[in-house]
């Protein structure tokens, strides 16, 4: 039987039309082909009129809906998905990536968060890494309750990977190199892994699907926070850094990179305010990251600029170069300061 004439029984569910004998002529469907739904048990008699048997056909209906680009049309189908099988996993996932892409545009997830927790509930073992990703990375983009919050924050590595016997998925290793990638919070290493992936198909759509498009909300959202961390630094707005990321720490691990940045602007707000020089230890082949412990500032400063050879353009951008550049700027003026004082006369 032609796609296009099962898509039209789809539709019709979709839009809630009574699905009866008149109604499927006048879609083209002869009696001969009605009588191969029913003994194909894609169809069956319900008082009289015709439903359809199965969720998954319309599950995957849904699914090439959303691969066109046709969102109206595939949402609806996800709702009478939902309608037919509440506690279906995959159906689940739908909702929930149907949900999480219209709290986006408005920066509230409360009802994404609603449907996490059924996710979680209905999960299977295997299914839960699932589950665990998204949560992960919901709690980059907004606070969650406390029960979901702390598990994303204090997640293992495991809790979000692929088992090898998930019997869903075909190339597992490069799945789990994206899920590795967003563990670590190396967003973009995440999307440029997804596209290996060479085995994408209807079965496992939603899983891939709702995973790419959270990390890609994410990795806009983190492109946007630098640039706010910059114009900060830039402004010597140092302390309301510190503000912002103590509001990031208590929904979530901070990167190695923040947490320096962190150490950074700490650092220059001491300075700033005591007017004190913390001691340094000179660290000239040593790690960036120890040179900053040490108070090596200038070392550090010297790492950045000399980090492939970058332009002024380039530095510029940099908020660990701002950063240094304001604490050896902040420190050259407390011995200037010091030097005019000690030279000046004593008052007889």
């Amino acid at each position: 039987m032609e796609k296009k004439k099962l898509n039209s029984i789809y539709y019709m569910t979709c839009n809630d039309e009574i699905i009866t004998d008149k109604l499927l002529k006048e879609h083209g469907f002869t009696d001969e082909e009605i009588e191969f739904l029913l003994n194909d048990d894609r169809i069956y008699v319900e008082d009289d009129h015709y439903v359809i048997s199965y969720m998954g056909d319309l599950l995957d209906f849904a699914k090439e809906k959303i691969e066109e680009r046709s969102y109206g049309i595939a949402n609806k189908a996800i709702n009478k998905c939902y309608e037919l099988c509440p506690d279906d996993f995959e159906v689940l996932t739908l909702m929930f990536e149907k949900q999480f892409m219209s709290d986006r545009r408005k920066n509230r997830y409360n009802k994404t968060i609603d449907i996490l927790y059924k996710l979680r509930d209905v999960a299977d073992f295997d299914e839960l890494k699932d589950a665990n990703c998204y949560t992960f990375l919901l709690s980059m983009l907004t606070e969650l309750p406390d029960d979901l919050r702390l598990a994303a924050k204090y997640f293992k590595m495991h809790e979000l990977t692929i088992n090898g016997s998930d019997p869903r998925f075909e190339n597992i290793d490069v799945r789990n190199s994206v899920r590795k990638s967003i563990f670590i919070q190396k967003y973009s290493n995440a999307l440029s892994e997804s596209k290996k992936i060479s085995d994408r198909s209807i079965s496992t759509y939603a899983y891939d699907h709702t995973l790419i498009k959270m990390a890609e909300e994410v990795t806009t959202r983190r492109k946007q926070q630098v640039g706010i961390i910059k114009s900060l630094a830039a402004s010597d707005k140092e302390d309301e850094i510190l503000l912002l990321y103590e509001e990031e720490a208590k929904r979530r691990v901070l990167t190695r990179t923040e947490e320096y940045i962190v150490k950074l602007a700490e650092k220059l707000s001491y300075i700033r305010k005591s007017q004190n020089i913390p001691p340094a230890k000179h660290i000239s082949d040593g790690r960036f990251y120890d040179m900053i412990d040490n108070n090596d500032f200038q070392s550090a400063l010297d790492r950045v600029v000399g980090l492939n050879n970058r332009t002024p353009e380039r530095l510029s951008s940099s908020t660990n170069y701002i950063l240094l550049n304001n604490i050896i700027t902040e420190i050259d003026n407390i011995k200037s300061n010091k030097n005019v004082k000690q030279k000046s006369p004593k008052n007889g």
